[in-house]
């Protein structure tokens, strides 16, 4: 099959003079879209093209989480209920722990704390954000869904005092993603290598919700960023995503990823859906 790289003007955050007084947040409430003045004070745009490397052919040997942040890999999916909250909690979401297990192997402990629904042509006017079976629209900028600090607050907040005993080991944030039920040939995500990245063009943001403000992080470019993707992406192949990596002995401790629009979308192409479970792993040492 045919290397389908592209070449795309990701859209990454700028950086702006007003950051060294005031942290970049956003505020999202129920409302989506309205005009109300200072619900941030982001700017995203792009900075030339990036090169975005089709690695179909030699997804499953060239690339792995420690040493790049990402790993594609074929797992036949049987479950089919993603229109049922209950299946996905009781058959989905065990199913994708044990695909972590499989890819990690030293874990002491998988604790999946988030799961989200995708579309790329759903953009709606309000939405729940505790909400877990509701819709999501595609990511459309470069970043890491977590901070090192957002990992170390979450943690205690589902853990609680288990959550000091497992700092003393190794900590992971691995995302699974996948399509639902049709191959990707709309938004596919784009990953970066991790061993790429500079830590210091991870850009530390509040994510303010009515109940909570959460911290992520979004990515300035840099030359020195070299972007991946898996061309036709089916149902039964998985992309593993390192969010976070308590270990400094790997080359990746992150891996920041966005969707991008594909310069041949076909007429018959099925809009975009998928599923992303984010779990914390543990393991011993």
């Amino acid at each position: 099959m045919a290397s389908l790289d592209e070449k795309v003007k990701l859209r990454f955050l700028q950086w702006q003079g007003l950051y060294k007084e005031e942290k970049p947040f956003e505020i999202v409430t129920e409302t989506i879209q309205g005009s109300e003045s200072r619900r941030t004070n982001l700017l995203f745009g792009t900075n030339g093209e990036q090169t975005i490397t089709d690695i179909r052919g030699r997804e499953g040997t060239q690339f792995a989480l420690d040493s790049h942040g990402f790993a594609y890999r074929p797992k036949p999916c049987p479950f089919d209920g993603y229109d049922n909250k209950q299946r996905i909690l009781e058959e989905y979401l065990p199913w994708a722990e044990s695909i972590i297990k499989q890819e990690i192997g030293d874990i002491g402990r998988v604790f999946i704390f988030d799961w989200r629904l995708r579309r790329s042509d759903f953009t709606p006017r309000r939405v729940d954000l505790t909400e877990l079976h509701q819709y999501l629209p595609v990511a459309s900028t470069c970043h890491v869904d977590q901070s090192p600090w957002e990992m170390v607050k979450r943690c205690r907040k589902f853990l609680g005092a288990e959550a000091e005993e497992l700092f003393k080991g190794r900590i992971r944030i691995i995302n699974l993603w996948k399509p639902l039920s049709h191959t990707i040939q709309d938004r596919p995500i784009a990953v970066c290598d991790g061993s790429t990245v500079d830590q210091a063009d991870l850009v530390h943001t509040d994510y303010v919700r009515r109940d909570d403000v959460q911290e992520t992080m979004y990515l300035l470019h840099n030359d020195r960023q070299k972007w991946y993707y898996l061309s036709r992406q089916t149902p039964d192949e998985v992309l593993l995503i390192k969010i976070y990596d308590s270990s400094l002995a790997v080359k990746a401790i992150n891996c920041p990823h966005s969707s991008f629009f594909h310069s041949k979308i076909p007429p018959t192409a099925v809009p975009r859906q998928s599923i992303e479970v984010r779990a914390f792993v543990f393991s011993r040492s």
